[in-house]
Order: C-alpha cells, then sequence, then structure tokens
C-alpha cells in the first residue's frame, strides 16, 4: 500500500471512481441518533459521540523532554511550549528559517519560509504543518494503549481548501475516516476533478454535500466550534473550517517563540516590527498573537513586537469576529485582539492586481498561492503606501504560511480567464 506521503504528492484517478454521498443518505447510513445506536441501556461505550480536542491534547500534557535543534544563529526555544519531539516530526528544518528581501529598490522585508515545512508522515505542508502537530503527535491513542482515542475526524469547508487536503493525509496516516461537509460540488469539478479536490478525494475523504440553504444553516457562524450534526461514530473528533480550534494552540505557540528569538536576537533595541500573517479564519493570527504578547510581557527591553492580519477572508470585521469567536473557544475570552488590515480584492476570485503581484514576488524568488499570499501582499503594499497605513513606519516579518498545493487548480482558473498562458499551469 502506498504511505499517505506519497499519495499526498502523485496520486491521481479517473473521475468514474471519485465517491460521494449525499447529506440524506450519510444520515441515513451514519448519522444515526444515539438513542439508536445504544444497544445495551446505560451502556455509554457504544453510544456514538464527540471527542473534545482537550482530550487529544491531553496526552501531550507530559511530554518526554522537547527534542529541537539549534541553528547556529537561533538558540532552541524554550522547552516551554510543551512540544515532544518537534525536529523528528518536522523534516528539514526545527523551525523554519527567515529570509531578508529588498523589495522595490527601498522596502527591507523579512520572510518566514513556513512554505518549507512538511510534517513527516502525512506530509502536510506549510501553516497545516503547525496546525496538525498536535493530531500527529497523539497518534489518536489512548494512554493505555486500548483502541483509539478518535475513531473518526470530521470538518467542512470550500472545495479546494488547504485545511481539507491536510486533514484527508493526516486522517489517512492515522487511519481513521475523514468526513468533509461541503456545498454542492460544481459539475464540472465533479466529472474532472483537480487540484486539493482530488487529492483529498483519493486520500479517502468522503464528501457530504449540502445544498446552499443547508449548508448556510448549519454552518451559520465561522468558525462552527460545536458540531452541528450528530457524531457518526463513537469518540468522533470535530475540527472546525480550518482548523481553527485548541488542536492549533501546540504548533502556533511553537511559531511564536521562533519569531520572539528571530526579534530578541536580530532586531535593534526599540524597533517597532509588525509580524503579517494572511487570515482565513484568523486562527494562526489570534494564537500567535496571544503567545507573542505573553513573551513579551517578560521583555526586558524597548521595541515592540506586534502581530497583523490580513483579512482577506471576511476582510477586517469578518476575521475580526471570527477571532472573538475562537477567543472564546480557546480560552481567551476578553483577550485583546491583533489588529487586522483590509484585503481590498474579493475572496479567491482571479483578480488581475492579484496576478500581477504574484508574478512580481515571483521575480524576487518568493512563490506565492494566489488565494491568501498574493492578495496579502497586496495589501502590505498598499498600507505602506498609505500615509497613515498601519505598517507604514514598521519593519515587517511577513509568515509565508504555503497553501502551494492548490497553485496549479488557482492558475487553471485565471487560464480560462485567458489572463495566463498555458505555460503557466503545472
Amino acid at each position: 500500500m502506498l504511505s499517505s506521503t506519497r499519495l499526498f504528492k502523485t496520486l491521481s484517478f479517473t473521475p468514474s471512481s471519485v465517491r460521494y454521498c449525499s447529506h440524506a443518505r450519510l444520515h441515513n447510513r451514519l448519522f444515526k441518533s444515539t438513542s439508536t445506536s445504544t444497544s445495551t441501556e446505560g451502556s455509554s461505550s457504544n453510544e456514538n459521540s464527540w471527542t473534545a480536542p482537550s482530550t487529544v491534547i491531553s496526552s501531550l500534557s507530559s511530554p518526554p523532554p522537547a527534542s529541537i535543534e539549534a541553528s547556529p544563529s537561533h538558540p532552541a526555544p524554550s522547552s516551554s511550549s510543551g512540544l515532544a519531539e518537534f525536529s523528528d516530526l518536522i523534516q528539514n528544518f526545527s523551525s523554519s528559517p527567515i529570509e531578508k528581501l529588498l523589495l522595490r529598490d527601498s522596502l527591507l522585508i523579512y520572510v518566514k519560509r513556513d512554505d518549507l515545512l512538511r510534517l513527516r508522515g502525512p506530509g502536510v505542508t506549510g501553516n497545516k504543518a503547525r496546525k496538525m502537530l498536535s493530531l500527529v503527535q497523539s497518534g489518536l491513542s489512548n494512554d493505555e494503549g486500548e483502541g483509539k482515542k478518535v475513531n473518526a475526524i470530521v470538518s467542512h469547508g470550500g472545495h479546494q481548501s488547504n485545511a481539507m487536503l491536510a486533514l484527508a493525509a493526516v486522517a489517512r496516516h492515522l487511519d481513521v475516516p475523514f468526513t468533509y461537509y461541503c456545498k454542492k460540488v460544481p459539475r464540472y469539478l465533479r466529472s474532472n476533478p483537480s487540484g486539493n479536490f482530488l487529492r483529498a478525494k483519493s486520500l479517502g475523504m468522503e464528501v457530504v454535500e449540502l445544498d446552499g440553504g443547508e449548508y448556510s444553516e448549519a454552518f451559520a457562524t465561522t468558525p462552527t466550534v460545536d458540531p452541528p450534526f450528530p457524531a457518526p461514530q463513537p469518540s468522533s473528533l470535530w475540527i472546525p473550517q480550518g482548523g481553527a480550534s485548541n488542536l492549533s494552540l501546540a504548533g502556533c505557540n511553537k511559531l511564536a517563540a521562533e519569531i520572539y528569538d528571530f526579534y530578541v536576537d536580530h532586531i535593534p533595541e526599540g524597533s517597532r516590527i509588525a509580524t503579517v500573517i494572511p487570515c482565513g479564519t484568523g486562527c494562526t493570527a489570534l494564537l500567535v498573537h496571544r503567545e507573542i504578547r505573553r513573551l513579551m510581557e517578560r521583555h526586558e527591553g524597548e521595541g515592540c513586537l506586534e502581530v497583523v492580519g490580513v483579512g482577506v477572508c471576511g476582510g477586517r470585521k469578518g476575521i475580526i469576529q471570527q477571532m472573538k469567536l475562537l477567543s472564546e473557544a480557546t480560552g481567551g475570552a476578553g483577550e485583546t485582539l491583533p489588529e487586522v488590515i483590509d484585503c481590498k480584492v474579493p475572496f479567491a476570485k482571479p483578480d488581475q492586481r492579484v496576478l500581477d503581484i504574484w508574478k512580481e514576488m515571483k521575480e524576487y524568488g518568493v512563490f506565492l498561492d494566489l488565494i491568501y499570499g498574493a492578495p496579502a501582499w497586496l495589501s502590505i503594499f498598499r498600507e505602506r503606501q498609505k500615509e497613515e497605513g498601519k505598517l507604514k513606519n514598521m519593519q515587517i516579518l511577513y509568515v509565508h504560511t504555503g497553501g502551494l498545493e492548490g497553485i496549479s487548480s488557482q492558475l487553471t482558473r485565471y487560464k480560462h480567464l485567458e489572463m495566463v498562458e498555458d505555460g503557466s499551469v503545472q
């Protein structure tokens, strides 16, 4: 059998092999009420139920000593993050490197290359490698080694979501089923599976299609912290869209520690630096912001290190609302949220301005995705030019969150509109 890593990279198949499951059929087959799934009165072991993320994380509460290698210019981060064997799980780097770029002759920007990270085993890359770290570390097994702590993973989102593909790869690696709720699959994509959707299906993802009204009703709030449906199996794990949950804490805390160490070691005393993070749900920006604030409280020198999110999906207001919900769900109710700047382009739609930035950054050696990365850079340049822009007088550290798995399908959309030539699509 092929490993999940190899499948994640290479597997392709014919449209006829793609299996779909309608909303009604899935409920008839899987999502039965707990009253009908209990064969013996009072026996909770047979009941289908949701497992809280904290149950998965609990296996990391007393980990073995962290094994994080130090690079020549970066001391090993504090083991207070609670990560065990991080360097064993993350291929190539114990922490992602930071590069310095001179753009447009005068703009100096640091780029943290999280796009180079790969999670050993499932092969998940970039920002999702950090978000999925707790899941892979736990192995989803009980502390006693008897059975699985989680028997199924369930989530929802868009048809070409990076988080969808990451979860499919992790579920395959951990040998548990993965069910994914989405809106009706477009006719063309159903007949010609491509991109992240194709890869996730090849890894065994079962798609549950809802019509527009059903989907909007089920997922009225984003992130949808509480599962809107009965659990498909005993001890099922619900993961909100984009992986926005407590499970992301470990990886995001590690990212914050790396940024803080860079700030202390390489940024002149008294400088102001903004860590800019593209936002889909706002999860990474919020959790990194929270940990950086904690680290800065013990910082003895002057200066400012803060997080600035770019509201790529949902705009500034939408991201702030999502951060508030996520803050409450992750134990940070009432906390100060990071600053969020607006993104002035329609989300996930071909746009000439986005394409131009994508081409420009490619010339600088920075390969971006067209959904989050390129729009974020468009916003960075705009804010630097505004007289009172948030980033006007600050140094910038951009977190390259990856998301390059879907670049081919993204470019295909531009090709269909004759905005790129055939040679640009691979």
